[in-house]
């Protein structure tokens, strides 16, 4: 468990069944053995359900994406919320966590691994929540899968913000991108490496894997830098490959719907 198998992050581009099965068939032959879903529950079921009525040999590590609970001062004009909101977006969050859980059961033969929560203690996304929020969301769904449990955010949270949560998850899901870390490429390993290490002293009772890393396609210079980006992927992969530790890539087709600060694109393919 928690060992390296070929993952990635996945968001489909269309909600058509069978683009979506050509997409999925295509990371299939490109080798990967799992997709990291972190899209609505819905979006996620279609999937999934794409997966098992096709017999496409991937397995999933499902993510749940929240709506905000938090007046997040940083945000946009149009991502600011009000009271109301919070007060909507606290039921709608709820169904995620039922809906989530009925999925994980559903499809226990493919879904391996289970993310209650993605960005959501950082202003990175816009869909803040507290961390005690968060503690209960996931407090619902531990009990009630079967699956290891996680929350994935910045390696910097985990080791700051988030070591309360720790006993409420199997393992620690960390991301790290050396690009937004200015690092440069001929150190961008070696620090993420590092960040992973220095992560696994702090929890050393509890596994901790790459939940998310990359390195853009398009830089905020909009240059196309896809040489470098393959050099840091193929890379990072050889050596999770040796430590045997889960990593996934971030991402496989550029987000079309994800609200991006920056005018970078981490979609591997085209």
């Amino acid at each position: 468990m928690y060992h390296y198998v070929k993952s990635i992050s996945y968001t489909p581009r269309s909600n058509d069944e069978i683009k979506i099965k050509e997409e999925l068939d295509f990371l299939a032959e490109q080798g990967y053995q799992m997709i990291r879903l972190i899209d609505d529950v819905n979006t996620s079921r279609q999937v999934v359900e794409i997966i098992v009525k096709h017999h496409i040999n991937l397995e999933v590590f499902l993510g749940i994406k929240f709506s905000p609970e938090l007046i997040d001062q940083e945000a946009p004009l149009e991502k600011i919320i009000k009271t109301k909101d919070v007060i909507l977006n606290k039921r709608s969050n709820q169904q995620k966590v039922t809906e989530l859980i009925s999925l994980a059961n559903q499809y226990e033969e493919i879904i391996s691994y289970v993310s209650v929560g993605y960005l959501n203690i950082s202003s990175f996304d816009y869909h803040m929540i507290s961390v005690v929020e968060l503690s209960k969301y996931l407090k619902m769904v531990k009990p009630k899968i079967k699956q290891p449990l996680t929350y994935s955010d910045s390696f910097y949270l985990w080791n700051t913000k988030l070591k309360e949560l720790a006993n409420l998850v199997d393992f620690i899901g960390i991301h790290v991108h050396p690009y937004y870390q200015d690092k440069f490429l001929s150190e961008a390993v070696d620090y993420t490496v590092l960040v992973l290490e220095a992560s696994q002293e702090n929890f050393n009772d509890k596994p901790v894997v790459l939940t998310e890393t990359g390195y853009p396609r398009v830089n905020k210079e909009k240059l196309h830098i896809t040489e470098e980006q393959r050099f840091y992927v193929d890379t990072i992969q050889q050596v999770m490959t040796e430590k045997n530790i889960l990593v996934t890539i971030y991402e496989a087709f550029d987000s079309i719907d994800r609200l991006n600060p920056y005018l970078e694109k981490h979609g591997l393919y085209e």
